[in-house]
Order: C-alpha cells, then structure tokens, then sequence
C-alpha cells in the first residue's frame, strides 16, 4: 500500500500538472495524480469521518489520509461541476455530476496545504469580489458597473473611441451540441448596447482602457512571475486572448509596490496561487481579473519562467 503526501487532481490533458509532476519526479516526492477522466476507472473507499480514502488503480492500492497528506493541488475552476451545459445522457450527467462531488469530499483534508482550497476558488472566482478585494490593497480598477438596462450611459466614463469593455458577470461557458464555447471580453461602442441587447441578463461593463500593455502576473504563495503581453512590440487592443497565435511574452520586473499588491490580492483571497491581468497605461496599473486556476505552462515554454518548479517546491513544503 502506498499513502502518497502530495494530491493533484487534474485531468488528463493537463499539461501544466505534466510539468509540476516532472519536477516532482525529480525530487522523489510522493504523491498521486489523480485525473478526472479516469475516475469511472477506479475503486474508491472512503470514511469522511476519519478522513481516509482508498483508491485502488489497477492492483495498486493508495490511502490517503490526515496524517500522512501533506497538500493538495486542485486544478479544477467550480464552475465547471455544471454539467447541463453538456449534451450529455441522463446517465453521464449523473456520473460527471456524483464524482465531480466526490472530489469536492476531499475538502475533508483540512489540515493539509491547499492550491487552491474549492472555497477559496468559488469566492475568487466572483469578479465582483475581485474587484472590491483588489480596491481595497490599492490597485487602480477601471470604472465598472455590473447591469442589464440601457440607462448606464452616464455611469461609465466615456473615452475618445466612445467605446465600453463588455464581459459576463461569470466566465461564459455555452453549450453548442456536443461543444462548449467560451465567452471573451469584447470591445463595443457605446451606441451598440441598446435596451433589447442588455436586458436578457447583467453584465459587466467596464471603462475601455486603450492604449494599454496587458501584463501577466503569476503568484506562487509569496512568488511572482510577470511577463508584457505584445504584438510587434506593441500592446493589445482588447481581450489579448483573441491574438495568441501573434503574441510575444516578455519577462518584466514589475515595480516593488505593484508586486507587492499582487501578493497581498493573492492572500486577501485566501488563495496560494492565482493568475493575475493588469492593464499599464502609460505608467499607472490597472486590475483587470485574476482566475485562481489560470493556465500558465505556455510561460514555461516561451518565457522560460520556472512556475512548474515554484509549485512543486509549495507541494513538497505542505503546511
């Protein structure tokens, strides 16, 4: 019987828990990759009063339990344990919706060190709090109202394009057949947000901010991994994720104070990692969002920033 001391809950496709779990190989750490594409696969025990679980994977046999776990990594956003998005059966909806409940039972672990713990995920994951959250450590945000009627006009600071930054409340997940689609921030001019557009449901509208350098901060506890996000050496107009195929990933050293914020936003939130987006205009910082299972790996590869290595060291240290 193996009782692993590091947990990650990931899912097969992942490739960023490929890199964390090299570096974890490298160091003979013990832990146990769990994906979540394989769970129909295995056989699962477990006692939630004592805190233990047995995972048999093949003729292997896993306990995980209070006293030898020492963190867990937790790659999944909650928004995605929706499951009538999907064109799925009656039978499969019910599966993916039961286990991904069971990983959600490993919150009985408390002792152990989290990245990310679901609660603080679910409440980091509200871009209102974001936002309120990032105000309050200093960070400059963009004018910002969260609405569904046409009378906002004089609520939003216009700017010489006349144009608004319009995003949803919640990241947007559609289910398109057998397919989900994936809402980006969108750029519209003022006059385009009529009454028969806005009411179907809120949204965020925020002050468009052009022109602007989108920066990527990664924190990894109390480390951070910044980079410029450029096309020709130029900022982005816009959500820059429509461009990635064009971008270039510049490592900066952000200014002590900014850095500074950025980990306290991290802690504040009651998280050990989150991926960050500022907005430089001219030499102020603006906060745009932070998603607390952002992807990062593409950094490794094209910035050379060892965020894989920071993560695996966080792991290896548990509480």
């Amino acid at each position: 019987m193996v009782k692993p001391e590091i947990l990650i809950i990931s899912n097969r496709y992942d490739f960023a828990c490929d890199y964390i779990c090299a570096c974890l190989h490298e160091e003979n750490s013990n832990y146990l990759r769990l994906n979540t594409d394989d769970l129909l696969h295995l056989h699962v025990f477990m006692n939630p009063i004592n805190g233990e679980i047995e995972i048999k994977i093949d003729d292997q046999l896993y306990k995980i339990d209070t006293d030898s776990l020492k963190s867990i990594l937790y790659r999944g956003p909650t928004y995605l344990r929706e499951t009538s998005v999907l064109n799925l059966s009656p039978e499969d909806k019910l599966s993916k919706s039961q286990w991904t409940a069971f990983i959600r039972t490993l919150m009985v672990f408390d002792k152990c060190r989290w990245m990310n713990h679901p609660h603080a995920t679910y409440f980091a994951e509200t871009k209102a709090v974001q936002l309120k959250i990032a105000h309050q450590v200093g960070f400059q945000v963009p004018n910002t109202i969260i609405t569904n009627s046409d009378l906002w006009h004089e609520k939003i600071t216009p700017n010489s394009a006349n144009e608004v930054i319009v995003k949803g409340i919640d990241t947007i997940y559609l289910g398109i057949g057998e397919k989900l689609a994936f809402g980006y921030t969108n750029v519209v001019e003022r006059s385009n947000l009529s009454y028969e557009t806005m009411s179907i449901a809120p949204v965020f509208l925020q002050q468009y901010l052009d022109p602007k350098v989108d920066l990527r901060v990664t924190v990894v506890d109390k480390e951070v991994f910044s980079v410029e996000i450029l096309v020709d050496r130029q900022g982005v107009s816009g959500d820059w994720r429509l461009k990635k195929d064009s971008v270039e990933y510049v490592p900066i050293d952000l200014p002590i104070d900014i850095k500074t914020k950025c980990i306290e936003l991290v802690s504040k939130l009651g998280l050990s990692y989150g991926a960050i987006d500022l907005a430089r205009v001219n030499e102020t910082y603006y906060f745009i969002e932070i998603n607390p299972t952002g992807e990062w790996a593409w950094l490794v590869d094209q910035s050379n920033l060892r965020i894989d290595f920071a993560i695996a060291q966080f792991l290896n240290r548990g509480v």
